[in-house]
């Protein structure tokens, strides 16, 4: 069973959508593909600890403006 509110879990549909794959890109690219933290260049796969995450700096709890502004948004690994 998934512990996750059912709130929590329709708005995870949002990372499917081709709007925020398109605003992921665009951080990873303001960012310079490089971890805003600690300045590690992101690279590899899911299962990598150098992989190129996109976090939000305030949590979005479903709110969509929130949720696609690029200013809200970090490069991490």
């Amino acid at each position: 069973m998934d512990s996750r509110s059912s709130a929590a879990q329709s708005y995870r549909a949002l990372y499917n959508t081709r709007d925020w794959q398109t605003l992921r890109r665009q951080a990873l690219l303001r960012d310079l593909f490089a971890c805003q933290r600690c300045g590690v260049a992101l690279a590899g796969g899911k299962t990598s600890p150098r992989s190129a995450v996109v976090h939000h700096l305030e949590p979005h709890r479903g709110d969509r403006e929130l949720f696609f502004d690029l200013a809200n948004l970090q490069s991490v690994c």
